[in-house]
């Protein structure tokens, strides 16, 4: 194999590689002094701008990390304040099942009220026969212990019983509260 030809290479004029200033050296010609104190000054101006955007960087990092801390304790904050409200509902899913478990409750005991009631009027009866309501009486449904007539003041109202879904008489109803998280 045979080496190509190789050409002599030329020194036409400074190399386009050199830095300006060894350009301006190599050539025999020298800056303007003004040209310099131009270079010198621009110099300057852009180093203290360099400086006082790395001061400003520095501010804007040290802001950015008081942005995340301060995110940061609001989502903690916010999750803290989440998991209460979540254990706020679920307290009050468990009162609403208890109260209605209370209002049924309640409901048996009047039933078992109702019937000691009337165990405790045949008892008094079978003590006191000469007391026995008539047939007249008996018809009417009212038995009283004493067998005089009822008195319009000695009536009780029964209480109104509040049960939840509405079947209360005050038309309040509880479980119209929509305890659903809304996202």
């Amino acid at each position: 194999m045979v080496p190509p030809k190789q050409t002599p290479r030329m020194h036409v004029g400074p190399s386009s590689r050199a830095p300006p200033s060894q350009v301006e050296a190599n050539s025999g010609r020298h800056a303007p002094p003004s040209l310099v104190a131009q270079l010198q000054q621009d110099l300057k101006a852009s180093v203290n701008e360099r400086g006082l955007d790395a001061a400003h960087i520095l501010e804007l990092l040290a802001e950015k990390k008081q942005l995340q801390k301060q995110l940061a304790e609001q989502k903690e904050q916010l999750a803290a304040t989440m998991r209460s409200r979540e254990a706020a509902f679920a307290r009050e899913n468990h009162l609403r099942d208890r109260f209605q478990d209370l209002v049924m409750a309640y409901n048996d005991l009047e039933d078992y009220s109702n019937v000691l009631h009337e165990e405790v009027h045949q008892l008094y009866y079978q003590l006191h026969p000469d007391d026995a309501p008539g047939p007249a009486e008996a018809e009417s449904g009212v038995v009283l212990a004493d067998g005089g007539e009822p008195d319009a003041d000695s009536e009780e109202e029964a209480a109104p019983v509040f049960a939840p879904g509405g079947n209360s008489p005050g038309g309040s109803d509880v479980s119209e509260i929509d305890t659903d998280a809304k996202d």
